[in-house]
Parts: structure tokens; sequence; C-alpha cells
């Protein structure tokens, strides 16, 4: 009995190039996906509105794959990146998170909108943050968090 779920070849290969920065890790390891992974790697289509979602006969024709081969090579690809055992699961690294944030003053329409690349803690919810920067614009330098 197949207990592995259905999944859409297209939706894989958007969840594949969403992932592409780590699915690279998936290279040099003697795969039979490495040819079509380097490929879809190096079509970067996922960050970009004018490189389309490649169709499964453009992949086809591209890597020299039969349908049902690259069907299987997709699957498998997405398998190691989003089923792996834990000892073999890809590491995730972020090198840069932005955290913004949108401040209310105390009084009517006034905001300010503020971009943030590190924090040593993330506010949670609940909590009160000082952020000194606008003061004199807001009347305060005290906020509520209300959502994270």
């Amino acid at each position: 009995m197949n207990t592995q779920p259905k999944l859409s070849s297209r939706q894989m290969l958007l969840d594949i190039g969403s992932m592409a920065k780590h699915a690279k890790q998936l290279l040099n390891r003697d795969k039979p996906y490495e040819k079509l992974l380097k490929h879809l790697i190096d079509l970067n289509y996922y960050y970009y509105d004018d490189v389309p979602l490649p169709t499964l006969k453009e992949l086809s024709s591209s890597t020299g794959l039969v349908y049902s081969k690259l069907r299987k090579q997709i699957r498998y690809i997405y398998e190691d990146l989003v089923f792996a055992e834990y000892h073999q699961r890809l590491s995730f690294i972020f090198r840069k998170v932005r955290y913004s944030f949108t401040l209310k003053g105390l009084h009517k329409e006034t905001w300010a909108h503020l971009n943030v690349e590190h924090l040593p803690v993330l506010p949670r919810v609940g909590e009160s943050i000082e952020i000194p920067f606008f003061r004199a614009y807001l009347d305060t330098n005290l906020f509520h968090v209300e959502q994270v």
C-alpha cells in the first residue's frame, strides 16, 4: 500500500523553486536527479515574474528526460527537501531577516514605519517596546506589541 501523498508536479516545482538556495545542498551527492536539480536552480523561475514556471514538456525537452522519469525525479528532489529523515534534513539558513514595525503615535493619524535587520530579541504580543527614534513626531517612545 502506497502511503505517500499524491502531489502535483506543478506545486512541487514551485516549492523546489522557492527553496532553490537550500536545494543546492543536494547537489554533488551522486543523486539521479542531479542534472534536473541543477537545471531547475539555474532557471531561477520562482522569484522573477518574467521567468515562467517551466512545464513538464519544456523540462523534458531541455533535460532529455522522458515524462515518467522527469516526474519521478521531481518527486525525489521534493522528498529529499521535505520528507528527509531527521539526520538527512537540510539546514535552512537565513542570512538576513528584516523586521518591519508600524508605530502608531499618541495623536490621531500619526504613524511611522521602521525596518530593522537585526534584533537581539524578538518582541512578543502583549509586551511593550521602547523605540526612541520618532518621539517628537509620535509623542511617545513606548509602544505596545499588538501583532508579530
